[in-house]
């Protein structure tokens, strides 16, 4: 993740869709001559990850043998996003497509697309079977491989996308000649830019090198709050208005706004003043009116927004706390 010591992380919470599709692509062809039902091993194998993510590798245990499949396509896409598609895989229904073995082992050369097909269709007619694995500490129905078939294409090892193989050979020599693959943000890039291609080291965000430094100074250059803390330009508002000490918040107990670094020592010495319940006139203190609103009046205090709600006035002329 190229973090280090102290490094500040933000992380975004993200709901992932259930795939209803994955592209799979071994590393090498031997798979296909010595697993004979790929559907089955698959439901089993699986039953480890939660979620897929396209153009990950996962190592997946097969009756004892490891096997390497590189992830090429999974569907639904997620839209609007830079990020790899990614989805879950619990208690889904999954289609799988194979593809040409990244390695082609030598005495499998001659006869992997021909096995390949027959395992592929021997495996079709066989009825799945569907485990279940204990996940998140519930029980639940592990996800289930149906149609397992042969992708009608090859990968291009330069830009990486799915290439019927009619087209295979053109397409390589022109790929190759015109792209490069960047191992930062995943991509083919045209090699007439690939000078001035760069990634910005904070957010990740690819930029032209012209655009680096006004872009640091727009996103990532350090600031001052009123506070006293340093926080980067592009977080200063939302550290204003969520973990600034400065920031305004409402009093429990009266409803008033005090600074942050001040809320606790207020709500402790206003919880202490004493009030009336307006329903039945008894003086009480104001932290003591939720469990008044239960016992006396059988009124649910999760219901009431503030105990100021069912309190008379208090005055805060004289309400005083310390602040350290």
């Amino acid at each position: 993740m190229k973090i280090t010591g102290g490094s500040k992380l933000t992380f975004t919470l993200r709901p992932v869709p259930t795939l209803s599709f994955v592209k799979l692509q071994p590393f090498r062809s031997s798979f296909f001559k010595e697993v004979l039902s790929p559907e089955t091993e698959l439901t089993a194998a699986l039953e480890k990850y939660t979620c897929l993510t396209e153009g990950d590798e996962i190592d997946v245990d097969i009756q004892g043998t490891s096997y390497v499949f590189r992830i090429r396509e999974v569907q639904p896409q997620q839209t609007k996003t830079r990020d790899p598609a990614v989805g879950c895989i619990v208690d889904a229904d999954i289609k799988v497509e194979f593809m040409e073995a990244v390695i082609q082992d030598a005495t499998d050369a001659e006869d992997t697309q021909t096995s390949a097909q027959q395992v592929l269709e021997s495996s079709t007619s066989q009825q799945t079977s569907s485990l279940t694995s204990r996940i998140g500490g519930s029980r639940a129905q592990s996800s289930t491989i149906r149609n397992a078939v042969e992708a009608k294409g090859k990968m291009c090892e330069i830009c990486r996308k799915d290439i019927p193989k009619a087209r295979f050979a053109l397409h390589s020599v022109q790929c190759s000649r015109l792209n490069i693959w960047c191992q930062e943000c995943q991509a083919p890039i045209r090699r007439s830019k690939a000078k001035s291609h760069c990634h910005c080291r904070i957010c990740g965000e690819v930029l032209d090198q012209k655009n680096l430094e006004p872009h640091m100074n727009k996103f990532h250059r350090e600031v001052q709050c009123e506070c006293g803390e340093r926080v980067e330009v592009g977080d200063l508002e939302a550290h204003r208005t969520q973990s600034c000490s400065h920031r305004l918040v409402s009093c429990k107990w009266c409803g008033i706004n005090v600074k942050a670094m001040q809320q606790g020592a207020h709500e402790q010495s206003c919880g202490s003043k004493t009030s009336s319940c307006n329903l039945c006139g008894i003086s009480m203190p104001r932290r003591a009116i939720d469990r008044h609103m239960a016992a006396v009046h059988k009124m649910d205090p999760s219901l009431v927004s503030r105990a100021q709600d069912y309190s008379g006035p208090v005055s805060t002329e004289n309400l005083s706390y310390n602040v350290r």
